[in-house]
């Protein structure tokens, strides 16, 4: 959608069927912060056949890229070392006082390097275990022994952003580094955005890749609706009248009633602030919504049944999946009460 060329109201209900096709997109990154970085000689490690099975393990590592919030597995994403995908009989640790071979062996070498360079991002280490002897290249408790189907190293990615991992040689060095994604994140000063008829002052337009997007919690709470956060699964809770509205940070899917919706973007964080395609308005809150655009961008909403007041639901007569989710939102903390309305939200340095 070129904003810059509109010139007359388009209908976002009438866009919906070329939303859904254009949500599988990949999204459009603006920026890529180096986070952490460690690399190890090729040359160093304790045989040919090592630095081939780890520079093969880095093949399958590279360009892997981990949602935020998510946790990353070494074993699921190199996968079982067998002869079928590539992979020879190297030198493994072990107790024994003779060599001991076995297909895949200098992977742990890749997985001590990735953890070395999640450590020098700030990434939250989930699961690692420490050689039966020490290595040559890492002191113990540096190190990370893979076993697969016994033993994993995982991370989970604690930044408001997606990661990419990359793996390459340069000049007989295996190096693996960590970018933080930063989405094209345009925001859009001279939007104004009006909900039946009432001009919100702190409700910016943001322009990610191709798709607007505006603040969620200023929406709901003009509407009569009640949002929830919780911090630990990254997930927002909405009641609107009838309707249980799920969001969950870097998807792209929503569940409403147990349906899921495919958005036009994923639900990003910009500012410690949760934002959605102003596209999906229309679907999750029966609106009408128009997009203006001449001299200045207008995002105009009109609820549908803006003259009817909040209704009061009984759960126990409610179906079990809306129980179970107005539960979970009751057991946290309203936003609409945590916090004042310019204050950050949805994960932005708050304490609940």
């Amino acid at each position: 959608m070129n904003l810059n060329r509109l010139a007359t109201r388009i209908s976002i209900r009438l866009l919906t069927g070329l939303i859904i096709l254009l949500a599988s997109c990949s999204p459009v990154w603006g920026e890529e912060l180096p986070r952490g970085s460690y690399g190890i000689k090729t040359s160093s490690m304790v045989s040919p056949a090592n630095a081939q099975n780890a520079v093969l393990a880095g093949k399958y590592l590279n360009d892997t890229v981990v949602e935020a919030g998510e946790i990353f597995s070494y074993n699921q994403t190199v996968g079982q070392r067998t002869e079928q995908r590539g992979f020879i009989a190297g030198l493994i640790s072990s107790r024994s006082k003779q060599a001991v071979y076995s297909i895949g062996g200098g992977v742990c070498t890749t997985a001590s390097i990735l953890h070395q360079a999640v450590k020098a991002a700030g990434l939250e280490v989930i699961e690692r275990h420490n050689h039966v002897s020490p290595t040559s290249y890492l002191p113990q408790g540096e190190d990370a022994a893979i076993w697969y189907g016994v033993e994993d190293y995982r991370f989970r990615n604690n930044l408001e952003n997606p990661i990419r991992i990359n793996a390459e040689v340069i000049d007989d060095v295996l190096t693996i580094s960590i970018a933080e994604l930063k989405p094209d994140y345009r925001e859009k000063p001279e939007a104004v955005v009006t909900i039946n008829g009432q001009t919100l002052n702190n409700c910016p337009a943001i322009l990610v890749g191709n798709t607007l997007m505006i603040p969620v919690r200023e929406i709901v709470q003009v509407l009569g609706g009640e949002i929830y956060w919780d911090q630990e699964t990254r997930q927002v809770f909405i009641k609107h009248q009838l309707s249980f509205i799920k969001l969950e940070i870097s998807e792209d899917t929503a569940i409403i009633n147990e349906e899921p919706v495919m958005l036009e973007s994923k639900v990003w964080l910009w500012k410690g602030r949760t934002i959605i395609p102003v596209s999906f308005l229309a679907r999750a809150f029966d609106a009408a919504v128009e997009i203006e655009s001449s001299s200045q961008l207008s995002i105009i909403i009109n609820s549908n049944n803006s003259e009817t007041e909040s209704q009061t639901v009984d759960s126990a007569a409610l179906p079990f999946y809306q129980r179970s989710v107005l539960e979970k939102a009751k057991a946290l903390e309203p936003i609409s009460t945590a916090v004042k309305y310019m204050e950050p939200f949805f994960g932005g340095g708050t304490s609940w």
